[in-house]
C-alpha cells in the first residue's frame, strides 16, 4: 500500500495568535514521520486588524473633513457619505437592501437601515451636502493613507509568516483566504499557491489543485488589494443576475445564464483545464453542511461545477471557527480545518481512499503543543 500523508492548517489568523499557530503547526509537522506535504487553504492573517487601521484612518480623516463644512450641512454629507461607502462594496445603491437581507439579525444591519432609510427621505439634500465634504476627502489623499497603513501592517505580518513556514521540513502548499490581501503571493513566498497553478501539482500519482472559492471582501479595505482574486461569482449571486437578465430579455432561461458564465469563469476554466483533480483545496467550501444545523456555504459556481465534474477523492477547506469538521464517505471525504483544530489524513492511493483522517488542536493549556482530539 502506497501511502499519502498531508497536514492541514487553517484560519491561523484569530485575535494576535497568527504566528504561534502557525509555529504551533509547525511544531507537529516537524515530528510527522513520512509527511508529505502542509497545506494551508487560507486566512493566514487576521483582515479585521488591517480594517480596524482603516476605520480609525478612515474616522479621522471623515471628521477633519465635516468640520470644514457649514454645520447644517454635516448631518447629511456624513449620511450620505455612509451610504456611499456601503454601495461601493455591493456594486451600487440598486443592491444595497439585498445586501442587508443576507444578515437580517445584526445590530449593524438595523443601524444602517435606520441611516439608509434617512437618506432616501433627503436624497437631494444629502447628495448636494456631499459634494463639498467628498472635495475635502480628496484634499486629504485619505484612500492612499489607508492603503499605506494597510500595506505597512500586512508587510509585517507576512514577514514573519514566511518565516515560519520555512522552518517546516515537508513542502507547504497555499490557497488565498477571505482576509488575504493581494500582498499575500509576494508577501509569503515560501511554498507554492495551488490558486496560481495552470496545472496540478503531482505527489505520488495524485492530483492536487485549489482555488479560494471567497468573496467576502472586508468593508473598508480599498478595493485595490483584492484586485488579485481570482474571480468567480456566487450561486446566490448568478440567482439574481440571471433573473434580471430574463425579465429585461437579454436572456432566455437560467441554464442559459449560468453555462454562459461558466464560459467567462476564471477559476471554473483554469481547474478544468488541468483534466484530472483528485484533492481539491478551497478555502471557503462548497455548499456542505457545516458545523451548524442548517448553515450552508454559498460557493462559487466554479468551484461547485468542478466538484461534480471531477468528483475529487478529497475536497477539503478551511473558513470556519470552532471544531473542524469530517464528513462524506469512504471514497469521497469532505473535510473542514478550523481556527481550533489542524487535520492529519493519510490516503491509499492504490484503492484510492482515505484510510485516517484525524483532528488535533494547535494548543495544549495555552502551550505550543498539538493535542489529539
Amino acid at each position: 500500500m502506497a501511502t499519502l500523508k498531508f497536514l492541514q492548517m487553517s484560519d491561523t489568523h484569530d485575535s494576535h495568535n497568527s504566528l504561534l499557530r502557525i509555529e504551533a503547526a509547525r511544531i507537529f509537522a516537524n515530528t510527522i514521520p513520512g509527511l508529505d506535504f502542509v497545506i494551508h487553504p487560507g486566512d493566514f492573517v487576521n483582515g479585521r486588524h488591517y480594517r480596524e487601521l482603516a476605520v480609525n484612518t478612515h474616522q479621522e480623516g471623515r471628521k477633519s473633513a465635516l468640520s470644514a463644512l457649514d454645520p447644517k450641512l454635516q448631518r447629511p454629507a456624513a449620511i450620505a457619505h455612509d451610504v456611499y461607502s456601503f454601495a461601493k462594496q455591493v456594486g451600487g445603491l440598486e443592491n444595497i437592501e439585498a445586501a442587508l437581507a443576507q444578515d437580517e439579525d445584526s445590530p449593524e444591519r438595523q443601524e444602517f437601515l435606520a441611516i439608509f432609510q434617512e437618506y432616501l427621505e433627503n436624497q437631494t439634500a444629502a447628495d448636494a451636502a456631499f459634494a463639498g465634504f467628498a472635495s475635502a476627502l480628496n484634499k486629504l489623499g485619505l484612500e492612499k493613507k489607508i492603503e499605506e497603513a494597510i500595506l505597512d501592517l500586512a508587510h509585517k505580518d507576512h514577514r514573519a509568516i514566511n518565516g515560519e513556514l520555512k522552518k517546516i521540513r515537508a513542502p507547504v502548499y497555499k490557497v488565498r483566504g477571505n482576509h488575504d490581501l493581494d500582498t499575500i503571493y509576494g508577501g509569503i513566498n515560501h511554498g507554492t499557491w495551488l490558486d496560481k497553478q495552470v496545472q496540478p501539482i503531482i505527489i505520488k500519482g495524485v492530483h492536487i489543485a485549489g482555488a479560494p472559492n471567497t468573496y467576502e471582501k472586508l468593508r473598508f479595505i480599498p478595493p485595490i488589494l483584492y484586485h488579485d482574486l481570482e474571480t468567480d461569482i456566487t450561486a446566490g449571486e448568478l440567482a439574481g443576475q440571471s433573473d434580471q437578465l430574463i425579465a429585461a430579455k437579454k436572456a432566455t432561461s437560467h441554464a442559459d445564464v449560468y453555462e454562459n458564465e461558466l464560459r467567462k469563469n476564471k477559476a471554473y476554466q483554469r481547474l478544468r483545464g488541468m483534466g484530472k483533480i483528485d484533492f481539491l483545496f478551497l478555502h471557503k467550501g462548497t455548499g456542505i453542511l457545516c458545523t451548524e444545523p442548517g448553515k450552508f456555504y454559498d460557493s462559487g459556481i466554479g468551484a461547485a461545477r468542478i466538484v461534480e465534474d471531477f468528483k475529487p477523492a478529497i475536497e477539503s477547506a478551511g473558513h470556519i471557527h470552532g471544531p473542524a469538521y469530517i464528513g462524506g464517505r469512504a471514497s469521497r471525504h469532505q473535510i473542514r480545518s478550523s481556527d481550533q483544530n489542524m487535520l492529519l489524513v493519510e490516503y491509499d492511493t492504490t484503492k484510492r481512499v482515505a484510510t485516517k483522517i484525524e483532528k488535533y488542536g494547535f494548543f495544549k493549556d495555552g502551550k505550543e503543543l498539538p493535542l489529539v482530539q
